[in-house]
C-alpha cells in the first residue's frame, strides 16, 4: 500500500496556512515611514511617527469588527487592556513590552496582519534580535528605506546578516 502520511500532514499544514491572515512585517531604519506607512493603510493617525525613534518595540496590528483595544502582548491582566487610541498606544508603549493592537482595518487590508517593527539602526533596542525573529513568523517583509539615501551602512549590515540568515524571497522594497 501506498504511505500518504507526509503529504497528508503537508496538506494540513498548507489548510491551516489558508485559514490565517497573512502577516506582514513593516521594517526598516527609524524615520523611513514604517509608521506612517501603516497608518496610511489604516486611513488613520494612530501610530506614533515622527523624526526620532517611535516604536521601540513590536507592535502586532490586527482587525476587529467590534470596539478596538491594545494590549501588552502575552499580558492577560484586565489592567493592560485599553481602547485603541493615539495616546493608549503611547502609554503601552512606554512599558517597552511587545503590544498587540486591535483596530478596524479597511479591506482589502483587513484579511492581514500588520507588525510595526523597530528601526534597524536604533542602538537603544534589541531591534535587529526582534526582527529577525518575527522573520520566521510572517510571510511579507516590507523594507522601507529613504528616498534621499537608500541603502545606507546600517541597511546593508542588516540585509547582510538577513541574506546569511533568512529567505529574503518575501522582501518587497519600498
Amino acid at each position: 500500500p501506498l504511505d500518504f502520511t507526509e503529504e497528508t500532514q503537508l496538506l494540513n499544514a498548507l489548510r491551516t496556512q489558508l485559514n490565517r491572515p497573512l502577516a506582514i512585517a513593516v521594517v526598516g531604519e527609524f524615520s523611513t515611514g514604517k509608521s506612517s506607512f501603516i497608518n496610511a493603510v489604516l486611513g488613520q493617525q494612530l501610530l506614533p511617527a515622527k523624526y526620532v525613534p517611535t516604536t521601540r518595540q513590536l507592535m502586532r496590528i490586527s482587525h476587529c469588527d467590534h470596539q478596538g483595544q491594545i494590549s501588552i502582548a502575552d499580558d492577560t491582566q484586565p489592567s493592560s487592556k485599553q481602547p485603541t487610541s493615539p495616546e493608549a498606544i503611547v502609554d503601552l508603549a512606554a512599558t517597552g513590552a511587545p503590544l498587540n493592537i486591535e483596530v478596524h482595518i479597511p479591506a482589502p487590508w483587513s484579511d492581514f496582519v500588520i507588525y510595526d517593527t523597530p528601526g534597524v539602526n536604533d542602538a537603544t533596542t534589541i531591534a535587529e534580535e526582534v526582527i529577525f525573529n518575527l522573520m520566521d513568523d510572517v510571510d511579507v517583509v516590507v523594507f522601507m528605506m529613504r528616498a534621499d539615501g537608500a541603502l545606507r551602512a546600517s541597511e546593508i549590515t542588516f540585509l547582510g546578516q538577513l541574506v546569511r540568515q533568512k529567505d529574503l524571497d518575501k522582501f518587497f522594497f519600498n
